[in-house]
């Protein structure tokens, strides 16, 4: 299985971790560059890695959103 997503993911990490020492300046610059680089992780992941992340987010909605009557 390639790793590359990794990468980004990586990136985006350190990223979040600069913004959170950072002034309050480049604060839009790193969420821009934050968001980028994780949906870059996900496109770039395996698809059994996408999957288990669609799983997540699809129960993790029912739980939030309220039932319909």
């Amino acid at each position: 299985m390639s790793l590359f997503f990794l990468i980004p993911l990586r990136i985006s990490l350190v990223t979040g971790y600069i913004f959170k020492n950072s002034a309050a300046d480049m604060a839009e610059l790193i969420i821009l560059a934050i968001v980028f680089n994780l949906i870059l992780s996900l496109v770039l992941a395996p698809w059994q890695l996408q999957l288990v992340v669609l799983v997540m987010v699809l129960i993790g909605t029912g739980q939030i959103l309220p039932q319909r009557d």
